[in-house]
């Protein structure tokens, strides 16, 4: 770890507080000297800009200044070493405490490789984001209530270790592109998938599913691309799969079918 571990006790006062951050054991957290020049300069254009992009600065902590831009749209934390503590309230049950859910206005979060080994509790109270970047992490399942991020236009959970999904997952009705690509979801999908009537483009590459809802998938009535490729689907497709009205693009290679609707022909 690059990052400089400072303590009261050890090496004085830190320096600071704006990039200060809180580690797991309460621990203070200061950027390594050669991020901290960059960091001051990214801070300062976002409450401008209210874009936020820190991007491989490895982080293990939110610097507490990211709290203080209250306007903030964009926020791009990927690829730093942040796991879902970095994120927990601090301050109690405080509506006021530091914490994601005090930007309002925030429509897009990317935390897109980092060292998450669970969904981040505190994206519940979000529902602002439209759009959320949560792959190459190692999140093994999503919260039975993440619907009431009801505004999610795009998830990417692509690279985690998800084996099943929600059974309201069909609540996120305003999705039109979710990746699910490489995770290990099976053996087929709720039957409240079929709701997701403004899904556009769909990949579940690289899982386990042996089958899709046997009714329903008609109801998915925008989706234009669906890629099942690398999963154990088969003997067959349902059959009302051939009656979906905007499928254009459909990926089937390395699964388990033997035979096709002549509707799809």
């Amino acid at each position: 770890c690059k990052e400089r571990w400072l303590r009261d006790n050890k090496l004085g006062q830190p320096p600071g507080v704006t990039l200060v951050g809180t580690g797991v054991r309460g621990e203070i957290i200061v950027p390594e000297p050669r991020y901290r020049k960059a960091i001051e300069d990214i801070l300062f254009r976002a409450s401008e800009s209210r874009t936020l992009e820190m991007q491989w600065k490895e982080l293990h902590a939110v610097p507490s200044a990211v709290w203080e831009i209250k306007e903030l749209r964009e926020l791009r934390l990927q690829n730093n070493l942040l796991t879902a503590s970095a994120f927990a309230v601090h301050g109690g049950t405080r509506s006021d405490a530091p914490g994601l859910h005090t930007f309002s206005n925030l429509v897009l979060l990317s935390l897109s490789n980092n060292q998450l080994h669970e969904f981040p509790a505190i994206l519940l109270k979000c529902t602002s984001i439209e759009n959320l970047d949560l792959s190459n992490n190692f999140i093994p399942s999503l919260p039975k209530k993440v619907h009431r991020m009801y505004r999610l236009r795009s998830l990417n959970l692509s690279q985690n270790r998800l084996t099943h999904l929600p059974e309201k997952f069909g609540g996120l009705v305003e999705l039109t592109y979710l990746n699910l690509d490489i995770n290990h979801i099976g053996p087929t999908l709720p039957a409240s998938f079929c709701a997701l009537h403004k899904l556009e483009r769909l990949k579940l590459v690289k899982n386990r599913l042996q089958s899709l809802p046997v009714a329903g998938m008609a109801q998915l009535t925008s989706l234009t691309l669906l890629n099942l490729n690398s999963n154990r689907v088969g003997p067959s497709l349902p059959d009302d799969m051939s009656f979906m009205p905007a499928l254009c693009e459909l990926f089937l290679s390395h699964n388990r079918i033997k035979t096709l609707s002549p509707e799809f022909c």
